[in-house]
């Protein structure tokens, strides 16, 4: 996408579909429970980013040029810091139902993307980066919403 400067019919539909799940999903969260809101925020900001460590670690650069051959390849222990902030914050942060929803919708999200990644273009670039927070942010905001309806 960032190669390309016209944006598709299709990326717009779904930036326009992400910001409106997220807008619902915040504000039925809001109307259950202002102070879960504003801790699902959080929860779900370190949660959604601390996949990208893992991806770096598991996924090769898929071009020789690019910002996703720049990436450092995070050591263990960053991976396992990241992981582990990325359960421990909606476990703290929020209820049972809402944190379990966060953590799965985060790891299925980021699984999907890096498996499509490896996949489609041999592996990771700055796009896929950035496309895999953002489907593990809009993932665990879907997550918090069924949560709160439930």
């Amino acid at each position: 996408i960032m190669r390309d400067s016209a944006v598709g019919s299709y990326a717009v539909v779904a930036l326009l579909l992400a910001i409106g799940l997220r807008w619902s999903a915040l504000a039925a969260a809001a109307d259950h429970d202002a102070a879960q809101a504003c801790a699902a925020i959080v929860a779900i900001a370190v949660s959604s980013r601390s996949v990208l460590p893992l991806l770096a670690a598991v996924l090769p650069a898929a071009r020789a040029d690019g910002l996703g051959q720049g990436l450092a390849l995070p050591g263990r222990v960053r991976v396992v810091v990241a992981i582990a902030s990325g359960l421990v914050a909606p476990g703290l942060l929020l209820s049972g139902w809402a944190a379990l929803a966060v953590v799965t919708g985060v790891v299925v999200a980021g699984a999907a993307i890096g498996w499509l990644a490896r996949r489609q273009i041999g592996g990771q670039t700055g796009d896929v980066m950035g496309a895999a927070q953002q489907a593990a942010e809009v993932a665990a905001w879907t997550g918090v919403l069924v949560a709160v309806a439930w």
